[in-house]
């Protein structure tokens, strides 16, 4: 009888294991993407790194922002001088394939668009890693606007202080320092015209 219940017993364990960890697996993906957004929005490199692969391809429907890690961590850099604040909106699995929606509003999205910018994007995760995040739509984004606004900005910034110009297409952490100022040097220079 002690047999049976010392089987018993190592029979419950192992299923109560494997559920545990099939629930974990599932779990997993979410808190994945949940500690990535989190890296960014505490600007901070270490959270993001423990969740990517070295590989990692990341793109803004045909644009490739990042393939590697190093490129990620350039581009994080540039990003986290806009202080972003992302928020996950929505998020679903499929496999190795999360489904999320999301927002995402910075120094710089606030000056061209006044609103967050809302967006899909599909992550791929293999062996617990971040292999692919590919933004597929934009749901809130009001391209005129924003068009409007950099293209203005772009044209004074080239007038009256050209050593910034470029800032645009500068995506390292000078050039991000480089957008703040324009940015800046534009809205002073709007104020002072409106008195």
């Amino acid at each position: 009888m002690k047999k049976f219940y010392l089987a018993f017993l190592v029979m419950t364990c192992f299923c109560v294991g494997i559920i545990s960890c099939n629930m974990n697996q599932s779990a997993s993906s979410e808190m994945i993407i949940s500690e990535y957004f989190s890296g960014y929005n505490m600007r901070n490199f270490d959270m993001i790194s423990t969740y990517v692969s070295d590989s990692i391809l990341i793109s803004e429907m045909d644009h490739v922002v990042s393939s590697d890690r190093q490129e990620l961590y350039t581009h994080f850099q540039w990003d986290s001088v806009f202080i972003p604040k992302y928020k996950i909106i929505d998020l679903v699995s499929n496999e190795d394939t999360v489904f999320v929606t999301a927002s995402k509003i910075c120094k710089r999205i606030k000056y061209l668009h006044d609103k967050p910018t809302v967006y899909k994007a599909n992550f791929i995760i293999d062996h617990q890693q971040i292999v692919k995040v590919q933004t597929t739509e934009f749901l809130e984004f009001d391209y005129k606007i924003w068009e409007a606004r950099r293209d203005s900005l772009v044209a004074w910034i080239d007038d009256n202080h050209n050593a910034l110009s470029g800032f645009q297409y500068d995506l390292t952490l000078q050039g991000a320092h480089n957008y703040l100022e324009a940015i800046d040097l534009y809205n002073r220079h709007k104020a002072a015209n409106s008195q």
